[in-house]
């Protein structure tokens, strides 16, 4: 699939938001069905350069470095429709001026379309169910110091691809700081620096929590604030070679997911932030703590792009990683950890349910 983002900024500015530009596959020659987004407070029609388009300014919540305009412009010779995600310190007459000077330029590369995303599925999206419910016993829980086999992907020492399930993955120890000591220093995410003190200690984190309006008639609307504070949870993985051939480039992942548990014993993955209160139906925040892919590992190889590869790994050889993610601290009594290679913290797979995961939160 040919999807491409380009990520704009301005080189003098920490701002993290910019312009970023996406594209997808034109099967539609209308931007009226744009009109239809929700929590839109300005609108206009424009001519941008070449290119009919539209502008919008939505109504946002996010605070700084949020993307609270959009310019969609039609490309019809280019059957395409190319979108700009415009930062809230970018001006609307900065942001026109950007797309009046964009040049789409053919390249002599042939690519597939028939998987591209389209106009339409920006405009009429699939709605997919907020949750994800799995019973208890579906999904294998693991507990701390508990080895299982993981299948995992490597070079074998003539340079060939392979995966194999003769790898045990073994969560060792999980620790809890309120600083990023544990850390080694050259390996800590630039972001994450933003978010301590001067004392080195992690700030709080600021969440709104937020009442949905109908983005038609009323707004979303913030009910209540709170400051929470965030953790950095520290995961040490113990990874063993049982095989008897050396794994060269080993892929490993770490993935954290936000699982609750009822009492039925389904359990119920989320987004932290996305699920509802008593007087909310969803909360932002304006610090880093979030779940996903992890941030933060140690053994790092300059083979692949993310570098989440272990050099190498002789038969019967065992080396540790450490993992972190910073989190708030009301998330970290539903919090587990997924080293499989499919699944995370969207979705539940039938190899997930398998291999399964491990608990690394405290009550």
């Amino acid at each position: 699939m040919d999807r491409r983002r380009y990520k704009l900024g301005y080189k003098d500015t920490l701002d993290t938001a910019g312009i970023t530009v996406d594209t997808v596959l034109m099967d539609e020659k209308s931007l009226d069905k744009s009109l239809l987004d929700r929590n839109v407070i300005e609108s206009e029609n424009h001519v941008f350069g070449s290119y009919d388009g539209i502008y919008l300014k939505y109504n946002t919540i996010n605070g700084e470095n949020s993307f609270d305009q959009r310019i969609y412009l039609l490309c019809p010779k280019e059957y395409r429709v190319l979108t700009l995600y415009i930062g809230n310190t970018i001006s609307k007459e900065e942001a026109y001026k950007f797309a009046e000077n964009l040049v789409i330029t053919e390249e002599d590369e042939m690519i597939k379309t028939a998987d591209m995303i389209t106009w339409s599925d920006i405009i009429e999206p699939t709605v997919y169910a907020d949750k994800i419910d799995v019973t208890n016993g579906q999904l294998s829980v693991r507990q701390i110091g508990e080895a299982f086999n993981l299948d995992s992907y490597a070079e074998d020492n003539n340079g060939n691809n392979i995966t194999t399930d003769k790898v045990t993955a073994c969560v060792d120890k999980v620790q809890i700081a309120d600083n990023l000591q544990l850390l080694d220093s050259d390996k800590i995410p630039k972001v994450w620096k933003t978010a301590v003190d001067a004392n080195g200690k992690l700030v709080q984190n600021h969440l709104s929590y937020i009442k949905k309006g109908d983005g038609v008639n009323n707004l979303d609307s913030v009910v209540r604030e709170e400051n929470m504070d965030q953790k950095l949870l520290f995961l040490t993985v113990t990874y063993t070679n049982i095989s008897e051939e050396e794994l060269n480039h080993m892929l490993y992942l770490g993935t954290l997911i936000a699982l609750s548990k009822q009492n039925d014993g389904t359990y119920t993955i989320y987004m932290p932030g996305t699920e509802a209160g008593e007087d909310y139906d969803y909360y932002i925040s304006d610090s880093v703590a979030k779940t996903a892919e992890m941030t933060y590992s140690s053994v790092q190889d300059d083979y692949g792009q993310g570098k989440n590869y272990i050099p190498s790994l002789k038969p019967g050889e065992s080396v540790q990683v450490n993992m972190a993610w910073i989190v708030n601290e009301k998330d970290i009594k539903n919090l587990y950890l997924n080293l499989n290679g499919t699944g995370g913290c969207y979705e539940i797979t039938e190899n997930m349910c398998h291999t399964g995961v491990v608990y690394v939160g405290k009550e």
